[in-house]
């Protein structure tokens, strides 16, 4: 009955449900956070709040993919008996120098230009973002290890920070920039404990003074794709709230703080529940297991959408109910808004497992080439729809060219791996 409980699984199951608690945790944690920050700031400085923490979304972006590069190469310099030492010290390497690069430059432009000095909100993100761009790789060391679990508990502790930060702010009556900082501030302070603690944890794994050169290489070109395809794909919705602050208002831009909250909470829930999957389809194309690959891939993809249209028919039936009863205010969200709402949540998270499973094969050039379509026409279609349906158009556009484009090209480039297994062999990134 429980033969399908091997080693391998035990650790995906694991980190899965460790991932699932921290988001359920941050979950709980928004329902307290979002109204204290609604009634503290009021519906205009909550919109310019919305859109300053929705920069968090972006954080990713700004690794140039070394993170998910190391979830990729970690085990797979194990399972080849090379030290990954050199990996390690290679991406911290290039984080570092990219994280002060981005700060010395931001505050070059400052002095030259006072002008284009973005407003105190937004000036704190950029400074977070940068100093997370090193420290935030601590997760993917973890992941790289199989051990995604310690990484969730990592994120549960920045999600208690961050309530912490934010409740505190609030009782005092802080403005945006303070808010803002807590949401920010404990992610810094989360992220430097995750990887203090990976590299005294792990003596292999502690970085030497230089990269190697090879290494170095193959490491930003592995980075440099999967950066492709990360920013590539969050460009269709990360600047949603942005875009709703300057073309529909803060009154607009309000809602969809709320709205694309709850769909990357959703999605994100999802992400972090299969992510262990990536380093465990790396283990297993190493040892020639098609099998579990293509078993793996057939029903983690049907568990994730199956969950996904779960939470999506929530949301329409019940989802003005429960905003009412959480934020204690009526944003008067209409119901095509909780449709676009669900598409978007189906839709974005039905290639997840597929993604998974390129990227632990180093399948990449076809990844950024649908990401990018999808992306350029989402984001041509979002002014005319926002023109025409308000938040709920600006909302659509995305799910709406990823369903005609990026699922079917997903659809398509997993089963050439699972249809093909002697083309499965993870190559050092020619793709």
């Amino acid at each position: 009955m429980f033969r399908f409980i091997t080693p391998r699984n035990r650790r995906v199951l694991l980190s899965g449900a460790a991932g699932v608690l921290q988001r359920m945790a941050q979950l709980a944690a928004s329902l307290i956070i979002l109204p204290l920050a609604l009634h503290c700031l009021g519906v205009a400085g909550f919109g310019v709040w919305g859109a300053a923490t929705s920069l968090s979304w972006a954080g990713g972006m700004l690794d140039l993919g070394l993170g998910g590069a190391l979830v990729t190469l970690l085990p797979a310099a194990r399972h080849r008996g090379e030290d990954p030492r050199d990996y390690v010290t290679a991406c911290l390497c290039v984080a570092v120098a990219f994280g002060l690069l981005l700060l010395l430059g931001g505050g070059a432009l400052a002095l030259v230009c006072p002008r284009l000095t973005p407003s105190p909100p937004f000036l704190v993100a950029g400074l977070c973002l940068a100093l997370n761009i090193p420290l935030g790789l601590a997760s993917s060391l973890w992941f790289g290890l199989q051990k995604g679990h310690v990484s969730g508990l990592w994120d549960m502790a920045q999600t208690a920070l961050m309530l912490g930060f934010v409740m505190v702010g609030a009782w005092a009556g802080a403005g945006v920039t303070v808010l803002t900082l807590g949401v920010f501030g404990a992610g810094v302070v989360a992220n430097a404990g995750s990887l203090t603690h990976v590299l005294l944890t792990q003596p292999s794994l502690r970085p030497s003074l230089r990269p190697k050169p090879t290494v170095l290489a193959h490491a930003l070109r592995s980075g440099g794709f999967l950066a492709l395809i990360t920013i590539a794909g969050a460009c269709a919705y990360v600047f949603d709230n942005v875009l709703a602050l300057h073309w529909l208002g803060p009154v607009v831009a309000a809602q969809m703080a709320v709205v694309l909250r709850m769909c990357i909470t959703v999605t994100g829930l999802l992400a972090v529940a299969t992510q262990a999957l990536w380093p465990a389809f790396v283990e297993a194309v190493a040892l020639n297991d098609h099998r579990w690959v293509g078993r793996t891939l057939l029903r983690g993809t049907l568990t994730v959408v199956g969950l996904a249209c779960a939470g999506s028919g929530l949301i329409v039936l019940a989802g003005n109910k429960l905003l009412v009863f959480w934020l204690h205010q009526d944003l008067h969200l209409p119901l095509t808004l909780f449709l676009a709402m669900a598409g978007w949540i189906v839709v974005l998270i039905l290639p997840r497992v597929a993604a998974l499973l390129l990227n632990a094969t180093v399948r990449y050039k076809g990844q950024f080439i649908a990401q990018a379509v999808a992306t350029a026409l989402a984001l041509a279609l979002k002014p005319a729809l926002a023109a025409a349906f308000g938040a709920a158009g600006l909302l659509a556009a995305t799910p709406l060219t990823a369903l005609f484009v990026l699922c079917p090209a997903y659809a398509w480039l997993a089963w050439r791996q699972v249809a093909a297994p002697r083309f499965m062999k993870a190559q050092p990134c020619r793709s």
